[in-house]
């Protein structure tokens, strides 16, 4: 009866190890992943330079909207990098359906800039890049 109980001990042990490395694998998993399989924003002051998002505290956000063109769920924002870029994957959002796309939302923009909120340059409906450019007011 102890050999069976130690046997078993050590299958389960064993099983337990597989599946922790299992769990680790699939958690780095996501290393593997490009920006031609992302939804890319990029944020430039009038002058060409990007917006260093280690110097202010801008946000991306995107809104899903259905084909009927109705805004629906908006996925948390993300901050902007020091390279002005900020990326979400189907990981942050859904999957887009045809008919559907998703809205580019800025928030707290640096004092005294804005952006054009009702562009049609602000709507993703496949993976790419948006470049959007901040005016002094």
């Amino acid at each position: 009866m102890k050999k069976i109980a130690k046997k078993l001990a050590t299958v389960l042990s064993l099983a337990l190890v597989v599946l922790c490395f299992g769990m680790f694998a699939a958690a780095c998993g996501d290393d593997d992943k490009t920006t031609a399989d992302a939804y890319t924003v990029k944020l430039v002051y009038s002058d060409g330079t990007a917006v260093d998002g280690t110097k202010v505290d801008t946000t991306v956000q995107l809104c899903h909207v259905n084909a009927a063109g109705e805004e629906g769920t908006c996925f948390l924002p993300k901050k902007v990098g020091a390279d002005g870029t900020c990326n979400f994957t189907t990981d942050d959002t859904v999957a887009l359906k045809s008919g559907e796309k998703f809205h580019v939302k800025l928030n707290k923009l640096p004092d005294g800039y804005s952006y054009d909120a009702n562009a049609e340059t602000l709507y993703f409906t496949a993976y790419g890049s948006i470049t959007i450019t901040i005016t002094k007011n």
